[in-house]
């Protein structure tokens, strides 16, 4: 998928979209380097870290699902999703390469 709206960003890293057209689960992938991860959820989520870091252990607690695997930096998201073919992550722009394929949002 090359190209997503912004809600659908929204609703696969708040775990309300599990799965791609194709039926397929989504591994989501949370890039917890501070600044990426504060700038991604605030602009992307709407949310502070800290509330989406909540918001994920109520899932969890509940029984609703399992966290996000945590990676700590561009390298690791990189590496895990361009090994995972349903896996999606967030990086800066600088760390873009040809590991991975860049999602646009509209």
């Amino acid at each position: 998928m090359d190209r997503l709206t912004h809600q659908e960003v929204k609703d696969i890293f708040l775990g309300k979209k599990t799965k791609w057209g194709n039926e397929l689960p989504i591994t989501l992938v949370m890039n917890t380097n501070d600044e990426i991860h504060e700038r991604f959820t605030r602009i992307m989520l709407q949310k502070p870290p800290v509330q989406l870091s909540v918001y994920w252990k109520k899932i969890l607690y509940s029984g609703g699902g399992m966290l996000p695997l945590a990676v700590k930096d561009d390298e690791a998201a990189k590496s895990y999703v361009g090994t995972h073919k349903n896996a999606i992550s967030y990086i800066t722009e600088d760390a873009l390469d040809r590991q991975v394929k860049k999602v646009e949002t509209r």
